[in-house]
Formats: C-alpha cells, sequence, structure tokens
C-alpha cells in the first residue's frame, strides 16, 4: 500500500478523483476461451477473476494532468487434511496499474485527454505437502515456478478519450487505447516468450471527490 500513499501524493495534493472503467466483452472473450489461451491457474491476466470487465481508480487531478492507480487481486487456494497430513494448494495474482492523462483542451461541453499506463502482475503460487517425498517437493516446486512464470507479466498502455460532464463534479467519457502485455511461460526443455497487442476502448465514468 506504501507504493499507492506515495503515488497519491506526489501531486502536492490536487483534487481527489475516482473513476471506473467499463470494458464490454466480445466475441474475442469466447475465442480466447475456446482456444485455450488462458494462464490455466484461473488468476492470470486474462482469466477473468484478476481483471474483469469493470475496473475501480482512485486518483488525483490538478489542473491540466490526472493521475490515476488501480489494484486488482484474484487467489484460488485449496486445503486438504488427510490421514498423512495436509496439502496446501494455492495460485495468486496481484495486479498494480498506474495511469497519467492530460488534458488537450476545455471545451465547452467536453474534455479531451491523452494518457499512458502501465500494469504489472505479481504471481504467487505454492504446492506443498507433508507426504510428499524429495522428488515430489522438487516436482511441485518447478510447477510452482511454471505457473508463477504464467501468471506474471507487464502491460503498457497509451491512447486517449473525451470526458463529458454529466453533473457538477462528474463525468461520463469514452476512450480508446492500444495496448501491450508481455508474459513468459517454460518447460522443463523450453521456455516461450509472448507479446500481446491490442486495441481496447472502454467507457468511464469519473466522480471529483470535493
Amino acid at each position: 500500500m506504501f507504493w499507492l500513499l506515495g503515488f497519491l501524493s506526489v501531486p502536492a495534493m490536487g483534487e481527489p478523483v475516482l473513476a471506473v472503467d467499463y470494458v464490454p466483452f466480445s466475441r474475442a472473450d469466447l475465442v480466447w476461451v475456446e482456444e485455450d489461451w488462458t494462464s490455466g491457474t484461473g488468476v492470470g491476466e486474462f482469466d477473468g477473476l484478476l481483471k474483469s470487465s469493470l475496473t475501480p481508480w482512485i486518483g488525483i487531478r490538478k489542473e491540466a494532468w490526472t493521475g490515476l492507480a488501480t489494484i486488482g487481486a484474484a487467489r484460488i487456494a485449496t486445503i486438504t487434511n488427510r490421514e498423512d497430513g495436509r496439502h496446501l494448494y494455492a495460485r495468486s495474482g496481484l495486479r498494480l496499474g498506474l495511469a497519467a492523462q492530460r488534458n488537450i483542451g476545455e471545451w465547452e461541453t467536453a474534455r479531451p485527454w491523452l494518457g499512458l499506463g502501465a500494469s504489472v502482475v505479481i504471481p504467487f503460487a505454492r504446492d506443498q505437502a507433508d507426504s510428499y517425498s524429495s522428488a515430489e517437493s522438487a516436482e511441485a516446486e518447478f510447477n510452482d515456478s511454471a505457473d508463477r512464470a504464467r501468471i506474471g507479466g507487464l502491460g503498457a498502455r497509451a491512447g486517449g478519450g473525451v470526458d463529458l460532464p454529466i453533473t457538477n463534479g462528474a463525468h461520463l467519457g469514452i476512450h480508446t487505447h492500444l495496448v501491450t502485455h508481455a508474459a513468459a511461460s517454460f518447460t522443463e526443455t523450453s521456455t516461450q516468450y509472448s507479446l500481446l497487442t491490442w486495441m481496447e476502448t472502454a467507457l468511464r465514468l469519473e466522480i471529483a471527490l470535493r
């Protein structure tokens, strides 16, 4: 949480804002699942739990600049108690995102802006059992490392949008970004790096906390 508090204090305490982005589901989401392009862990960037169609933001706006931060988390864990001991299997992802945007004009009925953003997915994976032999523990650790690689990733985006005032302090807008996400996966014999790039359009509701 210290990174979030530090980020929000950078602009010398401007006007705090809350926002939420909505990205509608599309046929691409169905294709992604049908082609089995998910991480296989349930908690990766594109698995549906870590980053859903709604993304909340909190930030500060000062003059023409707005800084925003978001956080997401997902965890799947199973604990089994058996005669030979306890078995814990857990997979988690923590997603941190930052965005900065600058107004490029202040029209009477609209507020256009350009923005940049970055995100990171921090992975966690653990498979531990009291009954594991040394070989089984080594295999579990290798699988944990492989899943951490599949869950983790780095993202960046660049684009812009326009916000329309709906009430005093509230805006409804639309924005489009070119988004890229880098990830890796490996097996005992190979390592694979992937880079996915796409255009993403979202609706945004923003409220200034005056």
